[in-house]
């Protein structure tokens, strides 16, 4: 028989359970060869489980470089700002070095008696002494032209009103007449009244490398 206490089976016709003592009760209305009760196990508070945590190796998944896309807009504008700088470098390289701009270089000098500035763009014959600076600068220190008006003075391409002379056909260099030559024209106000004169020039070289240079015959 079964202990209802404990669920112990003991053998029939003991009164009290062997494993824990309480009473044991003969059911008559259970036929020994009945099954035996079943006896509910005790029941435990189901304990939790703590599940150690799984740590995963980041996948290194590789890398492909991609440069980064460059803007071409500064690109351009570099390019623009050169194209620039050159185009208004040869502008001004060219303004500088044509006839007129000579023969205004070299009278606005004469003005200030400027010797170095005169002599630079003066012509001195290749086979000759070149002129010192300082007879230059003696020649020029007994100029009065307290009655010049150093501001009005103009270059011109072509004869002004105030020229009355005839402008020449050739020019001596070295004593050797020569026509490859070029004519402008200078006017200022002396005295109060407007005097024009022809300016005769020459080449001598290159300007800026890549530009004519002219010098005043004298």
């Amino acid at each position: 028989m079964w202990c209802k206490n404990c669920g112990k089976e003991n053998e029939d016709g003991v009164k009290f359970c062997v494993n824990c003592g309480a009473p044991v009760e003969v059911d008559e209305n259970v036929s020994p060869i009945s099954e035996s009760p079943q006896v509910e196990q005790p029941v435990y508070a189901e304990q939790p489980v703590y599940e150690q945590p799984v740590y995963e190796q980041p996948a290194f998944e590789q890398q492909m470089y991609v440069a980064p896309k460059k803007s071409v807009m500064p690109i351009i504008i570099a390019i623009v700002v050169v194209v620039a700088l050159l185009v208004g470098g040869g502008v001004f390289a060219f303004t500088q070095s044509t006839p007129e701009a000579t023969a205004l270089k070299f009278y606005s000098a004469f003005l200030k008696k400027d010797a170095t500035t005169v002599l630079d763009n003066m012509y001195q014959s290749p086979k000759g002494t070149p002129i010192p600076k300082a007879d230059m600068e003696a020649q020029m220190k007994d100029m009065d032209l307290s009655k010049v008006d150093a501001n009005s003075l103009k270059v011109y391409s072509a004869p002004p009103a105030s020229y009355t002379d005839t402008p020449k056909t050739s020019v001596d260099l070295d004593g050797t007449p020569t026509t490859d030559f070029k004519t402008v024209y200078m006017s200022i106000m002396v005295d109060g009244k407007e005097s024009a004169t022809a300016v005769y020039l020459v080449k001598s070289g290159k300007s800026f490398l890549l530009f004519d240079k002219w010098a005043v015959v004298f």
